[in-house]
């Protein structure tokens, strides 16, 4: 993103940079009718369209008209290069997230009294917008900035009793929704404070903002999030399935007020923020919680309880480190991509029309992983009617790529809603991309039980067979890799997960594993250098000079890998070179969609991250393997510890809560996540439909 400050955008002078996050920066700014300012610059680029560009400014007009303390006003709104800028009330103060942050890591936590001042202020505002027909979507503590009339507030140091709380970024969820024709399918929302619904992609209402108050609440007394994980995946399956971990320490009157407030199903939470506030300002007081909580609270934690029991458990990796496919519950795959999909092909539904857009989608399928990679697939669709008329139903077919095979992979079931889900999973566990290039939906009878496609083709999608093939490669098989492997799986294991297991290991999974780690800290020398030609070998590749038995045992380690390495070696590019080279490729091709486009892009980020963190790995496993055993290894082997976990997992630089398609943030399994995105198969109305190019 381009560097703003100096510049002068409108009738505002840019001074400095302040924050910098997954959607917009914050500059400080000084305005020629309102003086010192902030000045979001988002991210999402508003195409050369009237009809685009008139979007954006109705929406931001709305969002002006919010006037509430405890709100920051909007003063002005501009588009310059295509860039949407908002001019806003500058808050001289830290966010809630960012003193949480401090206070946590000092192993305290808010006064209750200071809790219910903001909880107070917060839901005002809410309740206030909310009345306005504004939902905001994303509430989160980072979202929060804190003033005082009395005194400036700084991190470190007590919140005085008159602490304000300031709701920022409302409406940017529609802002940005208005120019998603070219964002980079970056999520609406974060992970932590989102709601099931919001989760599942679903349509919200305030009953969202309730939970995710709820959920900001839950921090304030706990000192952290209810619900963690990993991965994104893990983190939504959590909010969907899970009841909220009981808070040591507090009244069941207050845990049965979180539970109300973060019930699954939005009808049993508080009807408003003021009346979930108001019931916290009463048990504060000493009163005890309302009997319709305490009955709603008891519903909501059982049937969470419920859900979760019927989960099943997510295979782990086997010591052997053999390939493992990323396996997850087959509901969040659905669930994520049909949230995914609402973002990067949203669905109007404020100005209903009489005839659908044909190049518009209603729904998308898409890959992931059971037992082996993209041998299942999940529709959703959202066509806008109640699903077929009585007496039928949809059938989904995938069709072989020369048209001779016709694989039935199940009826596509509506909800009262109106949205349409099938999840399929191949009984034989094959890559399902592998062959197939078309979905096609057809209406069929009830009464009439089929095996090929016999009714009308309603909807259709064919992948654009140019991009298809350096998809394929990426995601299927590559013939320049070991065992024509797929360059993603390649990417993932050999490149990911297989170096950070050598160095860090996989206590939960295989605690009996000794890592390079637990090695130097048992003074085991040999596991130490074992790991570390492991480490080396994985990364240079068998056809380097520096593929070596470097610990003198006869035995050339890799840790199970193939020998093609992460780094060109030999005529190899490398599986850090080589898929991303196919991922631009994919996204080159003539025919190539904004989605391919937008999870190629992203994937590249993540593998442009991958590879400064292996060109940091290979010096230090060089270094550690001249490295006399003892203490001048550890300085070594801690920075090892960490970079080879961004390899893996990404890092959360900015501490938003979310790592992102960004430099320095996402690793080898966010690519992993964005090559099953970038394979997406856009639904369109109609037969033999290929997704239009813009």
């Amino acid at each position: 993103m381009a560097d703003w400050a100096g510049k002068t955008l409108g009738k505002v002078h840019i001074n400095d940079l302040i924050a910098r996050g997954g959607m917009a920066e914050v500059y400080t700014g000084t305005h020629e009718s309102f003086g010192l300012v902030a000045v979001k610059v988002m991210r999402g680029l508003l195409e050369r369209d009237s009809d685009q560009l008139a979007r954006f400014q109705r929406e931001a007009e709305v969002i002006a008209e919010l006037k509430h303390p405890n709100i920051v006003q909007m003063m002005d709104y501009t588009v310059v290069d295509e860039t949407p800028c908002l001019t806003m009330e500058y808050i001289n103060g830290p966010s809630l997230a960012a003193y949480l942050k401090s206070l946590h890591e000092h192993k305290q936590r808010l006064p209750i009294g200071i809790v219910a001042q903001l909880l107070t202020g917060i839901a005002s505002a809410l309740d206030y917008a909310h009345s306005k027909g504004m939902i905001h979507r994303d509430i989160k503590p980072a979202n929060v900035l804190l003033s005082s009339p009395t005194k400036q507030i700084t991190l470190n140091e007590p919140l005085p009793p008159d602490v304000e709380p300031t709701l920022t970024d409302f409406g940017l969820v529609r802002l940005l929704d208005s120019t998603m024709h070219t964002t980079t399918g970056s999520v609406s929302g974060t992970p932590a404070y989102m709601s099931p619904e919001q989760s599942r992609g679903e349509k919200v209402d305030k009953r969202t903002d309730i939970y995710s108050l709820g959920i900001m609440l839950y921090e304030m007394l706990a000192g952290g999030v209810p619900f963690q994980a990993d991965t994104t995946f893990g983190m939504l399956m959590k909010h969907i399935n899970e009841p909220p971990p009981v808070i040591k320490g507090i009244s069941p009157d207050l845990q049965a007020l979180l539970d109300r407030a973060l019930a699954k199903d939005p009808s049993l939470r508080y009807n408003s923020a003021g009346e979930l506030a108001n019931e916290f300002l009463a048990i504060f007081n000493g009163q005890t919680v309302s009997p319709g909580t305490l009955h709603i609270a008891e519903l909501a934690r059982q049937a969470a309880t419920q859900a979760a029991q019927g989960e099943k458990p997510r295979p782990e990796d086997p010591p052997s480190r053999r390939w493992i496919r990323l396996a997850v519950e087959g509901t969040i795959f659905l669930v994520l991509g049909f949230f995914l999909f609402r973002v990067v092909f949203p669905i109007d539904t404020n100005t209903p029309t009489a005839t659908p857009d044909p190049n518009v989608p209603v729904g998308r399928m898409r890959f992931s992983d059971v037992s082996d990679i993209m041998d299942k697939v999940s529709i959703t669709l959202d066509t806008g009617t109640a699903g077929p008329e009585t007496g039928t139903h949809y059938e989904a077919w995938l069709i072989s790529d020369d048209g001779t095979i016709v694989k039935d992979i199940g009826q596509i079931i509506f909800d009262a809603s109106g949205i349409g889900q099938l999840v399929f999973t191949d009984p034989n566990h094959e890559n399902l991309l592998d062959g197939f290039n078309q979905v096609q939906v057809t209406r069929e009878r009830d009464d009439v039980s089929i095996n090929v496609p016999t009714g009308e083709v309603v909807y259709s999608s064919t992948f654009p067979p140019k991009a298809l093939v350096h998809v394929r490669h990426v995601m299927v098989s590559f013939p320049g890799a070991p065992n024509e492997e797929a360059l993603m799986v390649g990417l993932f294991y050999y490149s990911g997960r297989y170096i950070n297991y050598s160095v860090n290991g996989d206590v939960q999974n295989d605690p009996n594993f000794v890592y390079m780690v637990k090695a130097y800290e048992n003074g085991d020398e040999a596991t130490v250098r074992k790991r570390t030609e492991e480490v080396i070998n994985l990364i240079v590749g068998d056809q380097s000079g520096l593929y070596r038995d470097y610990d003198g045992d006869g035995i050339l380690d890799n840790a199970d890998g193939d020998g093609f390495g992460s780094l060109q070696n030999g005529d190899r590019l490398g599986y850090i070179q080589e898929t991303a080279l196919h991922a631009k490729y994919s996204a080159e091709a003539e025919d190539s969609t904004p989605n391919i486009r937008n999870f190629s892009a992203n994937m590249q980020i993540c593998i442009q991250n991958m590879d400064g963190w292996t060109k940091e790995v290979l010096p230090l496993a060089q270094e550690l393997n001249d490295t006399p055993f003892g203490p001048e290894m550890k300085p070594i082997i801690e920075r090892l510890s960490v970079i080879t976990n961004n390899l893996e997992y990404g890092v959360d630089a900015d501490k938003d809560g979310i790592i992102e398609p960004i430099a320095g943030e996402c690793g080898a399994s966010q690519a992993y996540e964005y090559g099953w995105y970038f394979a997406d198969f856009p639904i369109l109305i109609g037969p033999n439909r290929i997704p239009p190019v813009e």
